[in-house]
């Protein structure tokens, strides 16, 4: 444990990805994923600053993950290029990345719910 958190202060996350979930009555745009600077040193901390919406209304992004399971920050073979974003309402899941460019994460593919039970 004590490695793992001394891991964690050498390498300080610069941005933090957070999905959004709009209430049914305010449902005229799609959700987003959106970026925040978490550097204290950015001047734009805490603020968003970019919002990557999904193609289709109403989905209810749910929790997100990693390709790279997060368990695995001090291994250094893990990379976190690739944020799943599963959707409650359509059973889509949004793959983005965001490794190429960390302020404007770009839409890498759409999983549609027939590949996901076709596939399982």
């Amino acid at each position: 444990m004590l490695m793992r958190m001394t891991w964690l202060i050498k390498r300080r996350e610069k941005f933090s990805f957070e999905n959004t979930f709009l209430s049914v009555e305010i449902r005229e745009k799609p959700e987003y994923l959106g970026t925040i600077h978490v550097d204290p040193n950015s001047p734009t901390y805490l603020k968003v600053i970019h919002r990557l919406y999904v193609p289709n209304l109403g989905d209810e992004l749910h929790h997100s993950g990693w390709n790279s399971c997060s368990s695995s920050h001090g291994d250094s073979s893990g990379d976190r290029r690739f944020l799943m974003l599963p959707s409650l309402i359509s059973r889509m899941v949004y793959i983005v990345n965001t490794k190429k460019n960390p302020n404007s994460p770009s839409l890498h593919k759409v999983v549609e719910p027939e590949e996901i039970l076709a596939k399982t």
